[in-house]
């Protein structure tokens, strides 16, 4: 059984048991790359996804593949699949768009406050008939 083959029986069986959104966004993505016998190295498409296949389905997934009849089973991770640019490339940063002055930003001027009328006014505005 090649290593591929043997990945997609063992993520295969819990596709029956998650719903088909959590099978899509968190068990699809990771990629299995090598497998020796003993360590079984995996790929994810970023660190976010990785951790939580690691907190929610990896000793699923290895109970899976000990039931295919591998005992020991270490596993190891590539590098996130995010692109990584190399130092000695530039790279083009796109200016930040612009947004409207917070009237907490320190250099905004405050907003003009209404006339303050005290409780005591007894003045009253008309009412319509």
């Amino acid at each position: 059984m090649t290593v591929q083959l043997m990945w997609d029986e063992a993520v295969g069986r819990l596709k029956s048991r998650v719903s088909s959104q959590n099978y899509d966004t968190w068990l699809r993505p990771i990629e299995v790359r090598t497998f020796d016998g003993s360590t079984l190295r995996l790929r994810a498409p970023n660190s976010f996804v990785r951790s939580w296949f690691e907190s929610n389905f990896l000793r699923t997934v290895l109970d899976e593949l000990r039931e295919l009849g591998h005992a020991e089973i270490r596993v190891e991770w590539e590098a996130d699949g995010e692109r990584e640019v190399p130092l000695d490339e530039p790279v083009e940063l796109s200016p930040p768009p612009r947004t409207h002055r917070s009237r907490f930003h320190p250099r905004c001027r405050p907003l003009p406050r209404p006339p303050h009328r005290s409780p005591s006014c007894s003045r009253r505005l008309p009412t319509r008939m």
